[in-house]
């Protein structure tokens, strides 16, 4: 039986509501041989004095304190000074399962192989926003995958759907030395940095051990990063090209380029209703051509067209921003109310 340490890497800012709930599903784990660092991202509550309570009441708990440099520096601080033979990436608004740890050993103990990334499933708990309305449901569906009875380790070759909201940093324990064999950093000042982070280490590994209980608890709330998108709603260009870029590296583009689109063309739509950004309407203007030219220079036309959600393109492409606007806003409206 092997008892590997874990590094349990948890950002922090300002999140004093939330932070105990999470720190205790750590600390009360019923597997043990853990390191669980706490990176202070210059908060400005109580949510240090608490990291510090709990740093005086378990030798497990590192609290590293830092100027506000965001979500992605502090994982890259916590990566810095892990000392664990696995890597668990936990925000400090969620909270998981008691047992998310020992299941992950157990299956480590039934494996004659060693493991790249240790996926489980997790669920979503929204709290209901005014354009947002998301149903509590888990972050991914196991009918994307095939699979096999005889089979224990996956590969992105055994998902019909990569990009079908299996994104996250968070649903994974990695294994430390896959990491750093791919030299693997979060990008820093960037909006959605799990999901190049994700792609870059899932499309590389055909040791992927798939885990379909939620063991994770996602908190959708407004002060959260993805409802608080303002200045940097372009940023989903780069994240755009350097998935695309891993999806070349990998010698996967061909298989999954149509998903892909769908993929962008989410992401455009939601960062128009999510954002709170003056410049929606020119990040419109920009996504429309980024659109068309990809159809245009990506896609076989006899099978693009029978793409599932095509309206939603058809109506980015023809029509104006106000229209666009205003007919999702209505689609939005209207689902609420049945």
């Amino acid at each position: 039986m092997i008892s590997p340490k874990i590094s349990v890497i948890i950002p922090v800012y300002n999140v004093e509501k939330y932070l105990r709930k999470c720190l205790d599903t750590i600390i009360l784990q019923t597997y043990t041989n853990l390191e669980i660092i706490c990176i202070n991202d210059g908060s400005t509550d109580s949510s240090e004095q608490i990291l510090n309570e709990y740093e005086q009441n378990d030798s497990r708990v590192i609290v590293v304190n830092q100027e506000n440099s965001g979500q992605s520096a502090a994982r890259n601080k916590g990566l810095e000074i892990a000392t664990g033979d696995y890597i668990s990436f936990i925000d400090s608004d969620d909270w998981v399962s008691l047992s998310l740890y020992q299941k992950f050993i157990d299956s480590l103990n039934s494996l004659n192989s060693s493991v790249d990334i240790y996926l489980f499933n997790a669920q979503m708990h929204p709290i209901k926003l005014s354009l947002l309305d998301i149903s509590e449901k888990n972050m991914f569906n196991i009918k994307k995958w095939k699979i096999q009875n005889d089979k224990l380790l996956y590969s992105v070759d055994d998902c019909s759907n990569p990009f079908d909201a299996n994104m996250s940093a968070c649903n994974k324990i990695y294994k430390k030395s896959y990491l750093d064999s791919l030299n693997l950093k979060f990008e820093e000042n960037l909006i959605f940095e799990d999901k190049v982070f994700h792609f870059e280490s899932f499309l590389r590994t055909k040791k992927i051990y798939i885990n379909n209980e939620p063991l994770y608890h996602y908190r959708q709330h407004s002060d959260s990063t993805m409802h608080t998108i303002k200045n940097n709603v372009f940023d989903v260009f780069k994240v755009v090209l350097m998935i695309e870029k891993a999806l070349l590296d990998s010698e996967t583009y061909e298989k999954n380029k149509y998903a892909f689109f769908q993929f962008f063309l989410r992401h455009f739509v939601y960062l128009l209703f999510a954002s709170t950004s003056s410049d929606k309407e020119k990040l419109y203007i920009q996504a429309k051509e980024f659109l068309m030219n990809f159809e245009k220079n990506n896609l076989e036309p006899k099978i693009f067209n029978r793409l599932k959600g095509i309206e939603t393109y058809y109506d980015f492409i023809n029509l104006s921003y106000e229209n666009f606007m205003k007919k999702y806003n209505q689609v939005k409206n209207d689902s609420k109310k049945t």
